[in-house]
């Protein structure tokens, strides 16, 4: 990533400075600059964040640029950024489109804007974008498939075929300056899906460079021989917790922010309610469907940990946790009880990371993710079995959201949304700055 950490308000295991990038940006390999998240320091002309990208040169710079308009997003795109894939709107892709924006329609696990951005495109402007999945679950991967899923999709929505299956190889490959792979042309590597028909895109046969991999989903590929991947142990570093960590005092009578989730998107609104008090510490309600969100700094074993509320959950009891929280990756749980919370943390921290679902102080379900805590080395079919069967017991705590352990890992991303909880506390995204719990008015 380009930015690490995504910006000021979120505690990371490492900074990654134009100085540290520059060394991986002069291999003929890498493609680019990945995504420009830090945007408001962009508009802002913050030096440091200048650096990288006037280190990138010609490279491709892919962009991040969440609701942006008028004299900043023309700011944004001025700095050297080339694409994004943020847009949620056909107004806003829009109007990032007559900037110069390559547009990535996104369709993954969470974030779903291909139904309101397909229409913009025509046969005149389609080499103006591609398509993207951003964050995908393994199972919704087995299950559904990825670019082919998409595509499955846009031509059911009306869109040609063969202009779908450009926007997902060809104009992709071009973009990023790939000249030998993206069309069935002489002189190409023959990288290639062969489907069944235009329509249900079902893929029948894949080669790789010309050599046969996979048939009817199965993969007969020989096995490479590479070796394993290393469980990084010190990838979880956490303070020695208590339950009174989970605790917020608060007074009778405040009023406090409130994260609002929304479905299908990474993005939250906000609110101010009036807080849920007990003996003189915030709780959660279940009634308002409002529960406690904790994020837990993991890297430097500091004493940083983040509380609020969050609306949009259904839970009415237990709490969920996990240590995919995008980017700084810290621990994020919510829950219904501070004893729930702690219990989910404590057992995180002790498999090494991963995610997990807990009730009455029990793991019901976990999947444990010891590479950095956020991947794992099992098979992906075990991985989705597991994620599967932890999703189900996640649905029985909290019941309204499709994909809440997706729809948490983005709580804590300082960069889109309006209100988003780090481990520094409360950031008001749309000032960017960071505010207290309890609203001043």
């Amino acid at each position: 990533s380009s930015c690490v950490p995504a910006s000021q308000f979120e505690s990371v295991g490492a900074t990654l400075d134009a100085v540290d990038l520059l060394p991986l940006l002069s291999e003929q390999w890498v493609l680019g600059l990945a995504e420009m998240m830090n945007f408001p320091a962009v508009v802002a002309a913050d030096e440091e964040t200048l650096d990288k990208i006037r280190v990138a040169g010609d490279k491709i710079i892919d962009g991040h640029a969440p609701g942006l308009s008028g004299k900043d997003l023309s700011a944004y795109v001025s700095a050297g950024i080339h694409s994004d894939h943020e847009c949620t709107t056909l107004e806003e892709a829009r109007e990032k489109l007559r900037s110069g924006l390559m547009i990535m329609i996104r369709e993954g696990s969470q974030a779903r804007n291909l139904d309101a951005l397909l229409p913009l495109v025509t046969s005149e402007n389609a080499h103006r974008f591609c398509f993207c999945t951003d964050d995908k679950h393994v199972d919704d991967l087995l299950r559904e498939g990825q670019m082919d899923h998409i595509i499955r999709r846009a031509v059911a929505a009306g869109m040609d075929p063969r202009l779908a299956v450009r926007l997902a190889s060809f104009n992709t490959a071009q973009y990023f300056g790939l000249r030998r792979i993206g069309a069935i042309v002489p002189g190409y590597l023959a990288t290639l899906a062969v489907v069944d028909d235009l329509k249900s895109f079902d893929v029948r046969r894949v080669y790789k460079a010309g050599e046969l991999v996979a048939i009817d989903g199965e993969c007969i590929a020989e096995d490479a021989g590479r070796s394993r991947p290393p469980k990084l142990r010190g990838s979880i570093n956490v303070r020695w917790l208590e339950q009174e960590h989970f605790q917020k005092r608060v007074a009778a009578g405040a009023r406090v922010h409130v994260i609002e989730v929304v479905e299908d998107s990474i993005s939250t609104e906000r609110a101010i309610e009036p807080a849920p008090v007990e003996n003189g510490l915030l709780i959660s309600d279940a009634a308002r469907d409002l529960a406690k969100i904790a994020v837990v700094e993991r890297h430097q074993a500091s004493d940083n940990i983040g509380i609020a509320l969050v609306r949009g959950f259904g839970m009415k009891r237990g709490a969920i946790a996990s240590t995919i929280a995008h980017d700084a990756h810290n621990i994020v749980v919510v829950g219904m009880n501070d004893a729930d919370m702690f219990a989910a943390a404590v057992h995180l921290v002790k498999i090494k990371g991963g995610l997990c679902a807990v009730e009455n102080g029990k793991v019901l379900a976990d999947l444990p993710l010891p590479i950095a805590g956020l991947m794992s080395d099992l098979p992906a079919a075990d991985v989705a079995a597991k994620l599967r069967a932890l999703r189900k017991q996640a649905g029985e705590l909290a019941d309204r959201l499709r994909r809440p352990f997706m729809a948490m890992s983005f709580l804590s991303l300082s960069v889109i949304g309006r209100l988003k909880l780090t481990d520094q506390g409360l950031i008001d995204v749309d000032a960017f700055r960071l505010i207290d719990l309890v609203a001043s008015n």
